[in-house]
């Protein structure tokens, strides 16, 4: 009785809000460790100055791997393109040359951290030199979980996925609790690197059927020109996403104080709240959201319903933190002395409430093959990185050209001022989401121009 009733329910809502629904209740649970290890746990064991590093480090492997999310993202929608059209051996050539591809890129890793060692030491400003190994860990990790999650996503494992929500936080806890009181960043990256691991083994025995010796590899070669063409413009999105991401932590740890970086660590964790959205929606809107678009179908109310969803949810939670930003940081003594940096923490989940809509939109037209919406994310991005990282570093180039006077004033508002690197990345946000309304005001604006013309189409 009660099984029919979640069967019903689960027909009436549809496989995307199901699966999301799913997703969002295991996730809780698993938000719940990752908080308790992020905002408690970490700032109660960890310095000051190792504190400021976990979030670049964490950044930095996004970073690494955007190269490869690029060629992930292409696998994502062709195994699902291969899947629709029951060409196995497709699927299982094309799972085997990414296999390739990440072994090579982790060797390539291993040379790149042994040649730049010291640059990157120095940057991120520990002195322990094995950390760099772990880092590098962390990176080749960061083609390995991709890689085991887009199999899973485009071959629609999507309860081995549910599962790993939960999954990947209780290992990263376990292993903090022997490892962190100790050996501090080490301890962090060891969780890091353990708990990825687990993510890749468990989600490979779910896709291993489509490897077995009884499935015959089938050349894609016929495809490759469609999936290069994919490639460029989805690959543009992936790697000016990961730098937008990646600049702002790298900046505030590089060039400011050991207290603004730490402090920025547990306003930005606070702040990414709106983030427990996404994880129960994106994982499953691409490959529902291109089966639909491959089989001719409208999507439109999905999309909306996406954003909707999102940007609902994360403007909730970032009006609770406006109001309650101090009254939090006070609550426990070791978050005491971040008080001052209350103000900044509705800024960042506002930004990351744009940036999970963002996220969805990107993921729904990726899905589509509609690219429309690079014509403003990539300059926006352009522009976010010049002025900051060249704020910071004293735009040498346009220096010589500005009077005196008026640099010296750009100085006291703009260099070494977390409140600025914070405001400003709201902004380039806000900009991009402010293109977003527009871009969609034009497509239902053609949706309606188009039914008005041929009245007889069918929508879903």
């Amino acid at each position: 009785m009660v099984l029919e009733r979640i069967r019903s329910f689960k027909r009436r809502v549809g496989p995307l809000w199901w699966y999301s629904l799913c997703m969002f209740c295991v996730s809780r649970a698993g938000d719940l460790i990752s908080l308790f290890v992020g905002v408690f746990l970490v700032p109660d064991v960890m310095s000051r100055t190792s504190l400021g590093a976990i979030l670049p480090l964490t950044k930095l492997a996004v970073l690494i791997g955007a190269p490869l999310n690029v060629a992930l993202a292409v696998a994502l929608k062709y195994v699902g393109v291969f899947s629709v059209a029951g060409q196995k051996g497709k699927i299982k050539a094309l799972l085997r040359d990414l296999c390739i591809l990440s072994a090579v890129l982790s060797a390539a890793m291993v040379l790149l951290m042994w040649w730049r060692r010291d640059f990157i030491q120095a940057r991120l400003k520990f002195e322990e030199g094995h950390v760099v190994w772990l880092v590098a860990g962390m990176g080749i990790l960061s083609f390995w979980v991709p890689l085991a999650n887009t199999a899973a996503r485009g071959l629609k494992k999507f309860y081995s996925l549910i599962a790993v929500r939960i999954l990947q936080p209780a290992c990263r806890l376990v292993v903090m609790l022997l490892l962190l009181r100790h050996l501090q960043v080490t301890g962090y990256l060891m969780a890091a690197i353990i708990a990825g691991l687990v993510v890749v083994l468990f989600l490979f025995r779910g896709i291993a059927s489509y490897m077995a010796r009884d499935i015959r590899s089938r050349s894609y070669s016929d495809d490759l020109p469609e999936m290069r063409h994919y490639m460029v413009r989805v690959g543009a999105w992936i790697l000016f996403a990961a730098l937008q991401g990646a600049v702002g932590p790298w900046i505030i740890r590089q060039h400011l104080p050991a207290a603004d970086s730490a402090g920025y660590y547990l306003v930005a964790l606070l702040g990414s709240i709106p983030l427990w959205v996404a994880p129960a929606m994106v994982p499953f809107l691409f490959p529902i959201v291109s089966e639909r678009s491959e089989r001719g179908q409208d999507t439109s109310r999905m999309h909306y319903q996406a954003l909707a969803i999102a940007f609902s949810l994360g403007l909730g939670i970032t009006v609770v933190l406006f109001l309650g930003g101090e009254w939090l940081l006070r609550l426990r003594e070791s978050w005491r002395v971040y008080t001052g940096y209350a103000p900044l923490i509705w800024q960042v989940s506002l930004t990351t409430t744009l940036t999970v809509v963002m996220s969805c939109h990107a993921t729904h037209e990726n899905a589509c093959k509609r690219f429309r919406y690079l014509r403003y994310f990539v300059p926006l991005v352009i522009v976010e990185v010049v002025v900051l990282y060249g704020g910071i570093n004293g735009w040498g180039i346009v220096r010589p050209w500005v009077p005196a006077d008026v640099w010296k004033a750009v100085d006291c508002v703009a260099r070494n001022n977390i409140g600025f690197i914070v405001s400003f990345v709201l902004s380039i946000r806000f900009t991009i989401a402010v293109c977003i309304l527009a871009e969609l005001y034009r497509n239902r604006s053609q949706s309606a121009d188009e039914k008005s013309r041929n009245p007889g189409a069918k929508t879903e």
